[in-house]
């Protein structure tokens, strides 16, 4: 992975990471407790596997974007 803009790409992993963390995670457990009725342990669970998805996606495509085309 090149040097040049790891700064900048670290920068943008937190700000993307942080917040799909917070907000997929509050509504993805909100749904599946009030929509599907699940307990609630169950999910949060079936939550932070869905926010992890979401992270991994959005870091692939946002984040690490640049530095794959610098290759």
């Amino acid at each position: 992975m090149p040097v040049a803009g790891r700064w900048r790409r670290l920068a943008r992993f937190h700000l993307a990471n942080g917040l799909v963390s917070i907000v997929s995670n509050t509504l993805l457990t909100l749904v599946f407790k009030q929509s599907l009725g699940l307990p609630l342990p169950l999910s949060n669970l079936l939550a932070i596997a869905g926010t992890a998805f979401l992270n991994f996606a959005l870091a692939n495509a946002f984040v690490f974007r640049e530095a794959e085309e610098g290759r």
